[in-house]
């Protein structure tokens, strides 16, 4: 099994961040529902990884959450 950290940056986050977020996180998400489909091990291990426990976008409208914290 493969871990895959995706960093959350603290600070200048946009909308494009948390967008470039989400798409990564749910590629792997996808993948790891593809192989459990064909009734195998998953291949990937995936946590949201930062420095802060929420990093919110517009004034809280969009907020990412850390699984783990650096």
């Amino acid at each position: 099994m493969k871990h895959i950290s995706i960093l959350v940056p603290d600070g200048q986050s946009n909308l494009t961040t948390i967008s470039s977020i989400v798409g990564a996180y749910e590629i792997f998400i996808r993948a790891n529902a593809h192989w459990e489909e064909k009734q195998q091990k998953t291949p990937y291990t995936i946590e949201l990884v930062g420095a802060a426990d929420k990093v919110d976008v517009y004034q809280g409208l969009f907020s990412v959450r850390s699984q783990k914290h650096v």
